[in-house]
């Protein structure tokens, strides 16, 4: 018979009766005899699926980068009738290539907040007894205007911070004085860079017309940092994955 030790990778000895909870990592907590816990889910194959969207993403948003500054170039007033001969063509190829930039982009976001939300309900498993906000903050952060360029960074900064493998089983709150990694502060730069340069270039382009040559320019350059962020986002999302991956298997959640 296979208790909860051996379902969960921890030692069960022959002939034992089953444990009401993984023998290491149900030792974190206190109280008669476990208080509410979910064990700790893994996160590597999410991972990988998560990075290899986001990798896509920006190759896609790239693709269409490049797609869109090669037809300016043909649309400029040198360019003639070619251009004009070719734009029907133009716009069908640049909305094929924003329908798939777009799947690209949703899937990438489900599936990076999936990742993110399970990191976070991770931190009890790894002996956070109470983390500093309750788990539907890493769903619903996202989605309150403003508050989505504070929270989501908190909680992630509290992924890393309690996911060190060092640390003792039973975290205390020592966890919060952790350094965060620089890819963090990058990654979010670049996610609010994109949303202010977006905003930027429509206020423009509204003070300024069709046209407009700055506001033209600040759409490329938003094009830009959400490569850079899909990026950087990919490196959080695998050095976390590996930190909390590691932790994880020294309390015994993961078979080593």
């Amino acid at each position: 018979m296979t208790g909860v030790a051996g379902e969960y990778g921890g030692p069960e000895a022959p002939g034992a009766e089953p444990l009401p909870g993984p023998p290491g990592p149900a030792a974190l907590y206190s109280g008669a005899p476990y208080p509410p816990y979910e064990p700790y889910s893994g996160l590597r194959g999410l991972a990988g699926w998560t990075g290899a969207l986001l990798i896509a993403t920006a190759i896609a948003v790239g693709v269409v980068f490049l797609s869109e500054v090669a037809g300016a170039s043909e649309l400029s007033p040198d360019a003639g009738e070619t251009a004009a001969d070719a734009t029907g063509e133009q716009v069908l190829i640049g909305a094929l290539l924003g329908f798939i930039e777009g799947g690209l982009y949703i899937a990438a976001v489900v599936l990076f907040m999936i990742w993110f939300h399970r990191a976070y309900r991770n931190l009890r498993p790894l002996g956070v007894e109470r983390p500093r906000y309750g788990t539907g903050w890493a769903i619903g952060a996202w989605f309150i205007p403003v508050f989505n360029y504070i929270r989501p960074k908190q909680i992630v900064n509290d992924i890393w911070r309690a996911s060190g493998s060092e640390a003792p089983p039973d975290q205390g709150d020592g966890w919060r004085r952790e350094p965060i990694p620089a890819v963090y502060r990058y990654w979010w730069t670049a996610w609010i860079g994109v949303a202010v340069i977006g905003i930027a270039a429509s206020v423009v382009l509204v003070a300024q017309g069709e046209g407009s040559v700055l506001s033209e320019a600040l759409y490329y350059l938003s094009y830009l940092v959400t490569i850079a962020a899909a990026l950087l986002a990919r490196s959080a999302v695998r050095q976390t994955t590996e930190r909390q991956e590691s932790r994880a298997r020294k309390l015994g959640w993961i078979r080593a």
